[in-house]
Formats: C-alpha cells, sequence, structure tokens
C-alpha cells in the first residue's frame, strides 16, 4: 500500500470532492480550497518553495513553473508537474 496525506475520513471526502472543484458552490469551494492549501503544506511547496496558487483544474506554483492538477492532490501522494 502506497502512503497517501489522507488521515482521516474527512480527508478521503475532500478527496473526492477535489476532481469536481469547479462545479461546487462558491462557499464549497472556500472550504474545499483550505483542505487542499492545508494538505499541499503537508505534502511539501513546490521543488522551488513557491507556493500553490488556484487555477482552473489544479494548480501552479506562484513562479509558473510547477503544476499540481486536481486529480494530483486528490490523490495525496505529492506529485506535480513540471511546465
Amino acid at each position: 500500500s502506497i502512503n497517501t496525506a489522507f488521515a482521516s475520513a474527512h480527508d478521503i471526502t475532500m478527496a473526492t470532492r477535489q476532481t469536481e472543484y469547479e462545479l461546487l458552490a462558491p462557499k464549497e469551494q472556500k472550504k474545499q480550497e483550505e483542505w487542499a492549501q492545508k494538505k499541499m503544506a503537508e505534502l511539501g511547496q513546490c521543488p522551488a518553495n513557491f507556493k500553490w496558487i488556484r487555477v482552473p483544474g489544479g494548480y501552479n506554483c506562484d513562479a509558473g513553473n510547477h503544476w499540481m492538477t486536481d486529480a494530483l492532490v486528490a490523490e495525496g501522494k505529492g506529485g506535480f508537474l513540471v511546465l
């Protein structure tokens, strides 16, 4: 079994909603964003130590060189793509 950043049933519920972020009501998006930022902080900043900024479909690092899709956030394993 591969470890993830999910420590509770709440984490698993939120992870399943991450890939549907764009469809959530604004109030639910706010809760989802708070959860996602917390999980990404636990997994670490981008390799260049920049924060993750919400963009459609996922997150770019503040420098714009790294991308984390909503699907990668939902996996909870800390993966990212290099742009």
